[in-house]
């Protein structure tokens, strides 16, 4: 049983490794909490987290570079 944990958290780890991946998944995680707080604004919810998000990426690429 261990080694099927160990082997699904590498997978997961391989997974989230990816830029792409680890987007999408955000994205995701976003839309479901906004529906989950209020199911008549999970749209603006969800567009306003993003935003937030987007600003916050581009903050660190820019610290970055």
């Amino acid at each position: 049983m261990n080694f099927f944990l160990l082997l699904k958290n590498e997978l997961s780890m391989y997974f989230l490794r990816k830029e792409d991946n680890v987007m999408q998944t955000l994205k995701s995680a976003i839309h479901i909490e906004a529906h989950e707080r209020n199911a008549q604004r999970w749209a603006n919810i969800e567009e306003e987290e993003l935003q937030m998000l987007a600003k916050t990426l581009q903050i660190e690429e820019e610290e970055n570079h």
